[in-house]
Formats: structure tokens, C-alpha cells, sequence
């Protein structure tokens, strides 16, 4: 038996919801493998010495790993955003409430509602303005993404 999303969210009662829309992208198995991966780079040495010192399990995780792993974790959150930001088809299939649509759906209803067809220069226009916030979000980022990126490749 296959349990998919659609059918978790309809059986919770969460369509035409914000967390209906939400909780299907908290976690992701490739970001799970970067993350695990990412860790597993961390010298062991380091968490002997955080015991030596007193360190719990937890202090450990948050004080010692995660400053360790802080690009790859903002690169993570970046592309999630990015991920859920360009989602069609989930906010598509989940709601059937304009007022939860997300911004790619708004393209859509533009094109349908006959804004589109004979007015490509404003849906242009639409793409523009969807497209800043994104390209705003990675300029500011771009540093701690490629360092996020180029240490999941470093060996040693």
C-alpha cells in the first residue's frame, strides 16, 4: 500500500491550508544525504574533545557542528526556498482556495483569465517581479551557498 502526500494531508484534513501546503516540503532525502554527508566530515577528534570538556550530546550538535556545517545549511535552506517558492503542482493539487495559491499558480491564473494570451508583456512583467525576491535572496547568499556547495566536494 502506497501512502502518498495527497493522502496523508486529505486524511489530516489540512487541504486548502497553509500547513497542508507546508509539511511535504520540511524534509527532503537529498538534503538528508548532504546533511549526513556533511557531518560525517566532521574529525571525531572533535567530539572527544567536547566530552573531554563536559559537552552534551546536544551542546555538541549546536555549538560545535552546526557552525561547522553553517553554509551548507543556509545553501539547504536556499534551495528550499527556491523549491517551494517555483512549486506548481503541489499548491495546485492541494488547494482549490485561490487565496492559498502560490505565485507560480498567480502566472497561471493570469494566462487563464485571458490576461495572458493577448497580453505576454504583462505576464512578462509578472515573471519579472517573481523572479526578483529569488535573485535578491541568492545575491545576498551566494558566498555561504558556493562555500556550502564546494565543501560537500573537499576530501580530507
Amino acid at each position: 500500500m502506497i501512502i502518498t502526500n495527497f493522502q496523508t494531508i486529505t486524511h489530516w484534513g489540512l487541504r486548502n491550508s497553509f500547513p497542508g501546503l507546508i509539511l511535504p516540503s520540511v524534509t527532503s532525502v537529498f538534503y538528508i544525504y548532504l546533511l549526513r554527508e556533511n557531518f560525517a566530515q566532521i574529525p571525531d577528534e572533535l567530539y572527544s574533545a567536547a566530552k573531554v570538556d563536559g559537552t552534551s550530546d546536544f551542546k555538541y550538535l549546536t555549538r560545535v557542528m552546526m557552525p561547522i556545517c553553517k553554509p551548507t545549511i543556509i545553501t539547504i535552506v536556499i534551495l528550499k526556498v527556491i523549491e517551494c517558492w517555483n512549486s506548481y503542482v503541489w499548491p495546485r493539487l492541494i488547494t482549490d482556495d485561490p487565496n492559498f495559491f502560490l505565485v507560480s499558480n498567480g502566472i497561471q491564473e493570469i494566462r487563464e483569465n485571458g490576461f495572458g494570451r493577448e497580453n505576454i508583456p504583462a505576464m512578462m512583467a509578472a515573471v519579472v517581479v517573481i523572479s526578483v525576491p529569488l535573485i535578491a535572496l541568492f545575491l545576498a547568499f551566494r558566498k555561504k551557498v558556493m562555500a556550502g556547495v564546494s565543501r560537500g566536494g573537499i576530501k580530507g
